[in-house]
């Protein structure tokens, strides 16, 4: 029996990522808050400052 993949909404992962970086909670309990691997979320996180520039581009 296979699981479901489940899909993420932009907005969920930069709210998590965006409360992640203000440092009120670490990586661990943000994950274990909302049933993700830290390590999904630590890519998230990667993913988001590696991106962070494209903001400002024209």
């Amino acid at each position: 029996m296979s699981r479901k993949r489940r899909n993420f909404s932009a907005k969920f992962k930069s709210d998590l990522v965006i409360d992640l970086l203000k440092g009120e909670k670490d990586l661990n309990t943000l994950a274990t808050e909302n049933n993700i691997q830290p390590n999904l979320l630590r890519n998230w996180k990667r993913e988001f400052l590696n991106n962070a520039s494209a903001v400002f581009d024209d």
